[in-house]
């Protein structure tokens, strides 16, 4: 069986159609991602602050000032510090994840 040039360019608009569609549902997330490297630097980032998160919890010598919550903002200079690098590594998390979503 032959097929015309004007078939097969049919054939492969048809194709790419599917592939687009099916990226668009998301099936495949990572694939539409045109710049990986970029999101895997942003989730590399992320683990390195979850583990700057679970060290600062392991530091035993901390100074009596940084646990007073009497301070004029309500918190410890502790748990400030530590709530920030949980956000932190949550918020690097979702950079990562709509960067794959929207293929950037």
């Amino acid at each position: 069986m032959k097929i015309t040039k004007k078939q097969l360019r049919r054939i492969v608009k048809e194709e790419k159609g599917k592939l687009v569609n099916e990226i668009r549902a998301g099936e495949d997330v990572r694939q539409q991602t045109l710049n990986q490297g970029e999101v895997d630097r942003v989730e590399a980032m992320r683990s390195a602050l979850d583990k700057m998160f679970f060290e600062y919890r392991k530091i035993k010598s901390i100074p009596p000032e940084w646990l007073d919550d009497g301070n004029k903002f309500g918190t410890s200079r502790y748990d400030k510090l530590e709530e920030l690098l949980m956000d932190a590594a949550e918020e690097m998390s979702d950079l990562a994840h709509d960067m794959k979503k929207r293929g950037v």
